[in-house]
């Protein structure tokens, strides 16, 4: 499993069915996912399973600060 974290903190490889390991990452980009997945696909078995969780955050946060980050996530925290 790839991603920021929202993989790292939300999704339990002990619930999987298949042998997982999580390289997510706090404040992970996209990119780096990219990278990582291109250097060790190679070494990955035949049938391996890749995740790379996707969303508005991902996408289209790359150009905000900090302080507008903040109010992302306190925005969709309140209504949790």
């Amino acid at each position: 499993m790839l991603g920021n974290s929202h993989t790292y903190f939300c999704v339990n490889p002990e619930y999987l069915s298949k042998k997982t390991i999580n390289l997510a990452n706090k404040s992970r980009k996209l990119a780096t996912d990219y990278f990582i997945l291109k250097k060790n696909i190679e070494k990955l078995a035949e049938n391996s399973i890749i995740i790379i969780p996707i969303s508005h955050y991902t996408l289209f946060t790359d150009e905000l600060t900090k302080s507008e980050k903040r109010l992302y996530y306190n925005y969709y925290h309140e209504r949790i």
